[in-house]
């Protein structure tokens, strides 16, 4: 993990590897942003993680290479999906840039991707302040190399200007996540 050509990186060099960061910036209800991409062919998924317990239990917005979302909740190292794997035109394929938005308000989540509104899902199990952050995954290949760039976070109801954003800055400290 670390900052290449002014975009944030997380590369996986093993497969069947989750890697997770965050900037230690935490909220309850808000809004996450990012514009991600993939800087290699290797399919993979990249996203964004809010609701970050101190045992890494979290939500994880995934977004693969082939234009297919989906929302999972990690509870205890198993994943469970709130949202199954879904194709959406509204996603770009390949190394297109994404700009994914998680809305949180409760116990509702909503995505987005590129402007469009994609899904919405109910529920309260990580609640509170919690960290928010971003995520790529391997799966049957090696070298999955993720970018981000422009991770903000807004407190609901505010907009343009009226909210500084939260700008992505240090390496995470893993607690058995790799």
């Amino acid at each position: 993990m670390a900052y290449v050509g002014g975009e944030y990186r997380i590369l996986v060099r093993e497969t069947l590897w989750y890697m997770g960061a965050t900037s230690g910036f935490a909220c309850e209800d808000g809004i996450i942003e990012v514009q991600a991409r993939f800087a290699s062919a290797v399919s993979g998924l990249y996203g964004l993680i809010f609701g970050i317990t101190d045992d890494w239990d979290h939500y994880l917005f995934a977004v693969s290479n082939n234009q297919r979302y989906s929302l999972l909740k990690a509870t205890g190292g198993d994943w469970v999906f709130l949202v199954p794997w879904t194709t959406s035109s509204h996603l770009n394929a390949g190394q297109a840039i994404n700009h994914l938005r998680v809305e949180r308000n409760g116990a509702q989540i909503k995505l987005y991707a590129n402007g469009h509104y994609l899904t919405s899902a109910n529920d309260s199990s990580y609640s509170g302040i919690l960290r928010v952050g971003l995520a790529a995954i391997s799966g049957d290949f090696a070298n999955v190399d993720a970018r981000f760039d422009n991770f903000r976070v807004w407190p609901l109801g505010a907009f343009g200007g009226a909210a500084t954003p939260a700008r992505f800055s240090r390496r995470l400290e893993t607690n058995g996540w790799q």
